[in-house]
């Protein structure tokens, strides 16, 4: 929708994705068609009146990944030393661009920055490409942003391992080096020149790995393994920029994502059964994060960076496998953890339009907030029987409990909050980490095999989400605020968090011919 003050469309109270509105979710409950359908004659009916200029249209984000690799690898023994060593080079280019798909009826989209033409400030500024300006694009050509992000590593490795008689050990460590860098196609007008057309400035990272472990054989069946691990890794690429979609601008100070960890296993292997039983502690600091939206208080469409992220990560985890009989396998499994923010982080924003600092280096106060998704307690379990003549079943559950939407750091900055939070509650509101709802799932499912010669017919079926529950499956909080009321001093409060949810009750059928 080319009429739109920014392009985030679940900023709008009649999409379905907005649960703030009591009448818009009663008629979505209703399935009252003016809001769960596309009223596709209208838009084509809009177009058609628009002297051939698109107001709608249907678009094709387009991701055109390319991929290299190459490596050159030794071994060597010693005396009960084995050693791997070499070289590795990657080589990832991913091409990013729109594309037109349908134009409901017009006749062209002139190839310009919709949002800003009702800017008092940027409407002059209108131009996707001043190398072709004003271009009118019909279906099947590209438009409103095209670039590359690139990285290339190298890197030279070693692997040892040393083992006698009932003890093993194992280290290994890389170590490399990292560039990357964007490319632009088009020549945004808001940012002319080499801001966004060409080549950047190159990103030089040092990426490195270290790992050791220590296995001893009780016996043939149990062994215990205790193992350490550091080291240094590269973000993704378009974390490292400010707005890749039309900006060569990077983040201030791009760096490596420091991780440590270390993990205690412990196997038994039997007859009847199987054991595995894990303890694990891991810590990740300096990560980066960064993203895009329409920052309510400044009001105007932004670039957030979020820098020095570090989290906690530490639990126990444990593994059943058990053959009561011939055809017969019960598998179990539970694990609880905890998975939090251990410090607080930093947060820029900087105006879209022009990278004005809105706010530069702002504390968000995110220590002890949970990791979104991650649940504190797992339990699964399984049932599976292998009959004669090629048929069985298998029965399966599982549970997950304290999962919590993921935390949003610019919401516990003091301007957002603080500023926002003029009163107890809407203070709590914007601080406090939303808990999901327990889920439990229920599964089953048939399968037949079917021998025709040398050839195998295998048919399936699986029933999923046997209790029918809705349930969500992650939630995430919302980077916007909305005023309730009407008069001058009413409240901010956020917008409600953002959910994710599990398929429904579903029955699907199988069959594959293998030969």
């Amino acid at each position: 929708w080319y009429n739109a003050r920014t392009p985030l469309p679940d900023n709008y109270r009649y999409m379905p994705s907005y649960t703030g509105d009591r009448l818009t979710e009663e008629a979505w409950l209703k399935a009252d068609a003016r809001y769960t359908q596309i009223r596709w004659d209208e838009l084509i009916a809009q177009n058609r009146m628009s002297d051939g200029d698109a107001r709608y249209a249907l678009e094709d984000r387009v991701s055109r990944p390319l991929t290299g690799d190459v490596a050159l690898m030794f071994e060597s023994r010693l005396d009960g030393l084995l050693l791997r060593y070499g070289v590795r080079g990657t080589y990832h280019r991913t091409r990013h661009y729109k594309e037109m798909n349908d134009l409901l009826g017009a006749s062209f989209l002139t190839d310009i920055d919709q949002y800003l033409i009702d800017d008092d400030s940027y409407a002059n500024q209108l131009e996707n490409n001043l190398q072709n300006p004003s271009r009118r694009i019909t279906e099947g050509e590209r438009f409103g942003y095209d670039y590359a992000l690139v990285r290339g590593e190298g890197a030279a490795f070693m692997e040892a391992r040393w083992q006698r008689e009932r003890l093993t050990v194992k280290v290994g460590g890389e170590i490399g080096t990292a560039t990357i860098y964007r490319r632009g196609y088009y020549e945004k007008e808001l940012f002319a020149g080499t801001a966004s057309l060409g080549r950047s400035r190159t990103i030089r990272l040092n990426p490195y790995r270290l790992k050791g472990s220590v296995g001893y054989a009780f016996s043939p069946r149990s062994y215990l393994e205790l193992t350490l691990a550091a080291g240094a890794e590269t973000p993704l690429e378009a974390h490292l920029f400010l707005q890749p979609q039309y900006n060569n601008r990077s983040i201030a100070s791009p760096t490596e994502e420091n991780f440590y960890a270390v993990q205690g296993t412990y196997r038994r292997r039997h007859e009847r059964f199987d054991v595995e039983l894990t303890a694990f502690l891991t810590t990740r600091l300096d990560g980066v994060e960064s993203t895009r939206y329409f920052d309510d208080l400044s009001g105007e469409y932004a670039d957030l960076v979020m820098a020095e992220l570090g989290t906690m990560s530490y639990g126990v985890e444990g593994a059943l496998q058990w053959r009561p009989a011939y055809r017969w396998t019960v598998a179990l499994a539970a694990s609880w953890g905890s998975y939090r923010y251990m410090r607080d982080a930093q947060v820029s924003i900087f105006a879209d339009t022009d990278n004005r600092p809105i706010e530069e280096r702002a504390v968000s106060h995110l220590r002890d907030c949970r990791i979104g998704g991650a649940p504190t307690v797992t339990a699964a379990a399984s049932v599976r029987y292998y009959g004669p003549r090629g048929w069985g079943f298998r029965l399966s559950g599982g549970y997950a409990g304290g999962r919590y939407v993921d935390a949003s750091p610019l919401r516990r900055t003091d301007r957002v909050a603080r500023q926002n939070g003029t009163t107890p509650e809407a203070f709590e509101a914007f601080t406090h980490q939303e808990r999901l709802e327990d889920a439990v799932t229920l599964d089953a499912g048939i399968f037949k095999s079917i021998y025709v010669g040398s050839h195998t017919l295998f048919l399936s079926v699986q029933a999923t989400n046997l209790l029918g529950r809705e349930q969500r499956s992650y939630g995430y909080e919302s980077l916007r605020s909305m005023r309730v009321g009407e008069d001058t001093a009413a409240l901010r409060m956020p917008q409600p968090s953002r959910y994710l949810y599990a398929l429904p009750r579903t029955l699907s059928l199988g069959v594959s011919w293998r030969f």
